[in-house]
């Protein structure tokens, strides 16, 4: 079974957005800041401990559409379920915020990710068009 605790980040606790913000801020070279998390609407962590292992965070409007982005878990700790649990996590949370549809975000560089996205039930869509800065 699994041995890891989630938590859905608790905003206005700065001990555990910050160590959350660590987190991310180790594992991606740029752009994470205090408010890139502050301004995601969910944020769910997997900790071994008191050690953050894996994260995942949506944006959203909070009503109809929604975006989950930047999931991560450290590399010894893969191919253990958090990644699946994680999802299923932010999923549910979003679901119960009457969310029309629950979009994610793949990094071209990490192909595999495709694969595990469609395997927990998401499915490519048909014409998507975005603007990459």
């Amino acid at each position: 079974m699994n041995k890891f605790e989630y938590n859905i980040v608790n905003k206005n606790d700065s001990s555990q957005l910050g160590k959350t913000l660590t987190f991310y801020q180790t594992k991606y070279e740029i752009g994470y800041s205090d408010t890139t998390l502050e301004n995601s609407a969910i944020i769910v962590t997997a900790k071994d401990g008191d050690k953050i292992v894996g994260a995942v965070r949506a944006i959203s409007d909070m009503s109809r559409h929604s975006m989950v982005v930047d999931l991560i878990v450290d590399e010894q700790y893969r191919r253990q379920g958090i990644g699946t649990r994680l999802m299923e996590i932010i999923v549910e949370e979003l679901k119960n915020k009457t969310e029309r549809s629950i979009g994610l975000v793949t990094d071209p560089k990490l192909p595999w990710l495709e694969d595990f996205y469609k395997r927990i039930g998401f499915a490519e869509l048909e014409g998507g068009i975005y603007l990459e800065k």
